[in-house]
C-alpha cells in the first residue's frame, strides 16, 4: 500500500487523516468556486444593467468583445413537443423526432422550425415550448491591449 502524504507538510498521514485532508481541500475549492461564480454573476448583471441604460446589446471596447446574445432553449420542456405527434405526418415526424431507446426520445428543433411554414400549429407549439435564454459573450480581443 502506498503511503498517504499531507499535501501541505509532506509528512506521512493515516488513511483517516488523508481522507479528512482531501475532504477539507474539496470544501475549500468548492467555496472558492461558489464565490467566484457569485462574483461573476454580479459582474454580468452590472454589464447587463449598463447595456440596458445605454439601450444597446454591447459595450464598445478596444480590449474586450462584450455582447448580449439572446436565443431560445427548446430542451427543457420536451413534453411540450408531444402535440407534434398528432400534427405531423409520419414522414415529417421521422425528420424531427428520434424515438426513445434506453433514454428519452429527442426532438430536432431546427427541423421543427422548418416545418412551421408547412404546419401552422407547429409554430404555436414552438412558442409554448421555447424559453428565452440570454447569455453574455465576453472575451479579450486578439489585438486588444
Amino acid at each position: 500500500m502506498q503511503d498517504k502524504v499531507n499535501i501541505d507538510t509532506g509528512e506521512v498521514v493515516t488513511q483517516d487523516e488523508y481522507i479528512e485532508m482531501m475532504l477539507h481541500e474539496y470544501e475549500a475549492a468548492d467555496k472558492l468556486y461558489r464565490d467566484a461564480r457569485e462574483h461573476m454573476n454580479r459582474a454580468r448583471m452590472v454589464l447587463f444593467d449598463y447595456m440596458d441604460s445605454e439601450g444597446t446589446n454591447g459595450i464598445p471596447s478596444e480590449t474586450y468583445h462584450v455582447r448580449r446574445k439572446s436565443s431560445y432553449d427548446y430542451t427543457k420542456n420536451k413534453a411540450g413537443f408531444l402535440p407534434l405527434m398528432d400534427i405531423l405526418n409520419a414522414s415529417d415526424l421521422s425528420k424531427v423526432y428520434i424515438p426513445p431507446t434506453k433514454k428519452d426520445g429527442k426532438w430536432n428543433a431546427q427541423q421543427i422550425k422548418v416545418l412551421a411554414d408547412i404546419y401552422p400549429k407547429v409554430g404555436e407549439v414552438l412558442e409554448r415550448v421555447r424559453e428565452a435564454k440570454v447569455t453574455l459573450e465576453f472575451s479579450r480581443r486578439e489585438d486588444g491591449k
